[in-house]
């Protein structure tokens, strides 16, 4: 493995390569991506997104100090899930972008403890507020990387979805409902967009709760019975 130093070379962001493990076994092989052109910038970014090798974390980034101390970029105080508006403003600033094909990051996959296993509803309001404030933020960004900030949103969008059922704020769900457009902002998740214009967002997402807590008493089932 290089020194990352020495890999850097000037690009407002670079995505370090990052592998999901558990206890202390990985997962899933490192996906290499070999056909990454950084002179074809605006296109590559939203590809990289649809793609999910650009995701919501901070862990697997370097990103240059001048852009954050240019545009003032930090982290929302006081709230969960403050990757989202922080990374949405980082996509909407950037105009280069590189690659570093190496894991230097590692996330233990399923860890007791962790956001992803213990949503509540505070929670889920707080990423519905990270996804308001970074549309509100990404408003004067040149077209196509709001586009890319929309498709990122995209992700934060469906991944909210089940959890909305525990949301006490009509006020916020009705949001999430009038904001679907989102959804459409990526090729595979339209069908959701569909979905929710039938449907209505609670019939939608009720629908999801449901699918994720049978989705994860069968994974349990299963890891007993390896056991």
């Amino acid at each position: 493995m290089c020194s990352l130093a020495s890999a850097i070379r000037g690009a407002d962001l670079y995505l370090l390569r990052s592998q999901k493990v558990s206890q202390g076994e990985i997962l899933e092989p490192l996906r290499i991506v070999e056909d990454y052109r950084e002179t074809d910038f605006p296109s590559q970014l939203l590809r990289l997104i649809r793609e999910e090798v650009l995701f919501c974390s901070p862990c697997d980034k370097a990103v240059s100090r001048r852009l954050i101390v240019e545009n003032q970029i930090c982290f929302p105080e006081d709230r969960r899930n403050e990757d989202i508006l922080w990374v949405a403003q980082i996509i909407t600033h950037i105009q280069s972008l590189g690659i570093i094909n190496e894991p230097y990051y590692y996330y233990e996959q399923h860890r007791p403890g962790s956001l992803s296993r213990n949503f509540s509803c505070c929670n889920v309001e707080d990423v519905i507020t990270s996804i308001q404030e970074a549309l509100k933020y990404c408003v004067e960004a040149p077209a196509e990387q709001q586009m890319a900030v929309f498709c990122f949103l995209s992700f934060q969008f469906v991944w909210i979805l089940p959890y909305l059922p525990i949301c006490r704020d009509a006020g916020l769900v009705r949001y999430m409902q009038d904001n679907a457009w989102l959804l459409k902002s990526h090729p595979s998740h339209a069908w959701y967009y569909n979905a929710i214009r039938l449907f209505g967002i609670a019939a939608v997402s009720h629908a999801l709760e449901l699918y994720t807590k049978w989705k994860y008493a069968i994974n349990s089932r299963m890891k007993r019975l390896r056991r």
